[in-house]
């Protein structure tokens, strides 16, 4: 990977994605890479171990250097990207401690920031939210705790400009607070909902009360909207762990693990 140059990660990833290419046609595993993070993934253990090794070859032969201290390549369940745990077998989804922790060290700036008056600038706010944004997928309520830091933020950035200062209003300090909360929890988050089968509705009527029992005919659908790079890989892996459950739960396409 060429250093010192601000389109590196560019031209790296154009050249890791036509190799990549032909190591899908080639093989039945499937591969999905972010700049020079690769995953491997298949329902056969032994079928992957022996295909890792292989892409090591491959890699190692046009001249990449693969540093196997930094490598895993023993296949696994449990699987780290972009700041984020996944456990495939248990379809969860986690933070990374390190990445939380560098987390809750922003929030506990922030929060001193905003009780003190502290002034910071346009810019910083906006990569804050960014970093909170990013966890969408694993707190499902966390748009609405950024409502108030955002609506602070748009407003500063076209009244005052983005190369400016701006002091956080104090009542975004519940929403830190409770961002604290979740993140020092850091309790998994369940990547499969099991839709409901059967509602059950009641209202008042003047004779008594009557109620409608209908059974759900809407199946969950997985959310396909892809904004940015991140989340085109948050999105495959989310399907390729949904794909394992369905075949955990049907023996006679199951393979050995």
């Amino acid at each position: 990977m060429p250093f010192e140059t601000k389109h590196s990660p560019i031209y790296f990833a154009t050249a890791m994605e036509q190799i990549m290419q032909q190591i899908r046609m080639k093989t039945e595993i499937r591969i999905i890479n972010y700049v020079d993070d690769i995953l491997l993934f298949h329902q056969n253990k032994e079928y992957l171990k022996n295909m890792t090794q292989r892409v090591i070859d491959t890699l190692k032969y046009l001249g990449f250097i693969i540093i196997t201290e930094k490598s895993e390549t023993e296949p696994s369940q449990i699987v780290i990207i972009l700041g984020l745990e996944w456990n495939l077998a248990n379809a969860t989804v986690k933070t990374k401690p390190k990445k939380r922790l560098l987390l809750l060290h922003d929030q506990y700036n922030m929060r001193r920031w905003i009780k003190t008056g502290t002034e910071i600038t346009v810019k910083y706010s906006a990569k804050l939210i960014g970093k909170l944004n990013y966890l969408r997928l694993k707190f499902q309520d966390a748009s609405l705790f950024l409502n108030i830091m955002g609506h602070q933020k748009a407003q500063a950035a076209r009244l005052i400009g983005w190369n400016t200062t701006m002091t956080m209003n104090n009542i975004a300090i519940p929403d830190i607070n409770w961002w604290i909360a979740k993140l020092r929890a850091n309790i998994p988050a369940q990547l499969i909902q099991i839709p409901p089968q059967m509602t059950m509705t009641t209202d008042a009527a003047p004779s008594g009360w009557g109620s409608t029992l209908e059974r759900e005919l809407e199946i969950d659908k997985v959310n396909r909207e892809i904004l940015d790079e991140n989340g085109r890989i948050i999105s495959e892996i989310l399907g390729i762990t949904r794909n394992y459950q369905h075949e955990r739960f049907h023996p006679k396409r199951n393979q050995a693990l």
